[in-house]
């Protein structure tokens, strides 16, 4: 719905536009928000994917440590994916102005 709303209002705007600049400039700001849904949608499956594994690692130390079965070499392969995710989740945040990561990032870093 948000989509439709959107382009129904830029192409609105692009035909009432006065000058071919002016409309290019609403068509490129409409490129530019199209971008940004199919850039979010990629971002938020790599955070949610992210997330996920960091979750599951921590389940799995948790199943571990109840059962008393975990050695060195199992937590430092731990540690391996949970810094990898974690690395991953920084570096997200950096490209993600304006949002929660922004004060995630002294925590993260």
């Amino acid at each position: 719905m948000y989509l439709q709303a959107m382009l129904t209002k830029k192409f609105a705007l692009v035909a009432e536009s006065k000058t071919l600049d002016e409309a290019q400039r609403i068509l490129e700001d409409l490129n530019m928000h199209l971008t940004n849904l199919v850039t979010k949608n990629g971002t938020r499956a790599l955070i949610h994917d992210a997330i996920t594994k960091l979750c599951d690692r921590a389940t799995e130390v948790e199943l571990r440590f109840r059962m008393d079965i975990v050695s060195v070499r199992d937590v430092e392969e731990m540690l391996k994916v949970v810094r990898r995710e974690k690395d991953l989740l920084v570096g997200l945040g950096r490209s993600m102005h304006g949002t929660i990561f922004n004060l995630l990032q002294p925590l993260l870093i």
